[in-house]
């Protein structure tokens, strides 16, 4: 393939590819939205990872911490402050092979961050389900739910994330934790 070799590891333990700014195809996976509004320096990261599970992003986070780097991670890159980049202190975790989309229950699915809101939108509506959300085709549902999920139906049936049950994240002690919305209707 076109990624790193195996025995070639940067980041010890870690399964995926990685790319560091030597590499022919760093800028293709150094790239997202916001880059050409920027100055390069701040969103030229230290590399551009791709982990293929929770492992590898422990593995990123324990390379991170001894070698005094920062972790973002970035479900689609379009993100228009940047913030799913850095500079040289940055390691970008890239999440695109987080994008499962599974049944639960009649309408409780499990979704990978990873996930484009086009076809979240194809998925639920051969479900006979939705979720109020925005359009844009290049957003992906990780970034977009974290952030609220501001769409046309806001007023009238709240964010995405009002209708997010659960997430699982790996914390920056590396532990990987779920974290259930409480029952009942909010108070405040």
């Amino acid at each position: 393939g076109l990624g790193l070799r195996v025995w070639d590891q940067r980041i010890p333990g870690f399964k995926g590819e990685v790319y560091i700014p030597s590499d022919f195809w760093y800028s293709t996976a150094a790239q997202q939205y916001a880059t050409s509004s920027y100055p390069a320096a701040d969103v030229t990261p230290f590399m551009v990872a791709y982990p293929r599970d929770e492992a590898d992003i422990q593995a990123a986070i324990v390379f991170a911490k001894k070698n005094d780097k920062w972790v973002v991670t970035r479900s689609g890159g379009h993100q228009y402050c940047g913030m799913s980049s850095g500079g040289s202190r940055t390691i970008v975790l890239s999440l695109d092979e987080f994008n499962r989309f599974t049944q639960i229950s009649d309408n409780l699915v499990e979704v990978g961050p990873k996930t484009p809101l086009t076809d979240l939108a194809a998925e639920f509506n051969r479900l006979g389900i939705t979720i109020p959300h925005g359009e844009c085709p290049l957003v992906n549902i990780g970034g977009h739910a974290q952030t609220g999920g501001y769409g046309h139906f806001l007023r009238g049936f709240g964010l995405a994330l009002d209708y997010v049950m659960a997430i699982t994240i790996v914390l920056a002690d590396g532990s990987i934790n779920t974290v259930n919305r409480p029952p009942g209707n909010p108070t405040t």
